[in-house]
């Protein structure tokens, strides 16, 4: 058994395809993977053929059938599986290691990734998400430009957030492939002032996690979904910001609450069947 965690952007999707940074969050739940050896390509199952995790197998001329646990399906489990496989060819990136080693090994890592046949789209993915669950459990200011990776804190004492599944899902490769160029430049902005303000622990992060929704939403990078479950948190006492993740904000949404008001944010989530997957109030990364 193989695991790697959850990744969920907290604010910088988009933006990462043109190099700006962003802000990632490791946590639970694990991805549970187990690899089985093979010995060629025609022996893998149709969903191990393809994808940069079978252009690295080329690559390499080993190979493995990759299973995943269905419970564990979303939240990265591409970039996971592709970690999974790479831990299998070039175990030397997955010893123990200073930070600052393996902050290093993430950058080669990452070209080894971009490099995949099947990235090669219109748009390519930046793998800042690979970068992050590589990384680990935390939440991580990744800097594609620099090469650099920060771990931060949560440091809203009376402020949490939870990570919610939406039970959709929009396929990122597909997204990107047909994603066209938009004017992203007010959407860069307000993502560096959104990163600023969290590092100086700064609750206007808050205001501009919300731009940087409503941003998506004007650009038409967000589920219509995801637009009508805002409309309705916006009347919830207690939910202070609310954005949709993963391609076209389908997949889940980041939501930004007061601890004291906890009881009325759970039941909204209720009678929206929402599931949370993780809250930073209970569980510390």
């Amino acid at each position: 058994m193989n695991y790697f965690f959850s990744k969920t952007f907290l604010v910088g999707e988009y933006c990462v395809l043109e190099k700006e940074k962003a802000i990632i969050a490791v946590t639970e739940p694990k991805i549970d993977l187990i690899l089985e050896s093979k010995e060629n390509i025609s022996q893998l199952s149709n969903s191990c053929s393809k994808g940069p995790a079978s252009d690295l197998m080329k690559l390499s001329n080993r190979y493995f059938d990759v299973n995943v646990n269905p419970n564990s399906l979303g939240l990265g489990t591409s970039t996971a599986v592709f970690l999974s496989v790479l831990s299998q060819i070039r175990p030397d990136f997955f010893v123990h290691m200073t930070f600052e080693e393996k902050v290093k090994n993430a950058f080669k890592i990452l070209d080894l990734y971009l490099n995949c046949e099947s990235n090669q789209l219109k748009v390519k993915p930046s793998g800042a998400d690979l970068l992050a669950q590589y990384m680990g459990l935390g939440v991580w200011e990744i800097d594609l430009l620099n090469q650099k990776i920060l771990k931060l804190d949560w440091s809203y004492q009376d402020i949490a957030f939870k990570l919610v599944r939406t039970g959709l899902k929009t396929a990122t490769h597909k997204h990107l492939d047909q994603l066209q160029e938009l004017p992203f430049a007010k959407l860069r902005s307000i993502n560096s002032q959104a990163i600023e303000a969290y590092k100086n622990k700064d609750i206007s992060f808050f205001e501009r996690v919300s731009d940087f929704s409503f941003s998506l939403k004007e650009l038409g990078l967000q589920d219509e979904n995801t637009n009508a479950l805002q409309r309705e948190a916006s009347c919830i006492d207690g939910i202070r910001a609310i954005k949709g993740c993963g391609a076209m904000g389908s997949d889940s949404l980041f939501l930004i609450y007061d601890k004291k008001k906890r009881q009325s944010v759970e039941q909204f989530l209720m009678k929206k069947d929402l599931v949370t997957y993780y809250d930073s109030s209970s569980s510390a990364i």
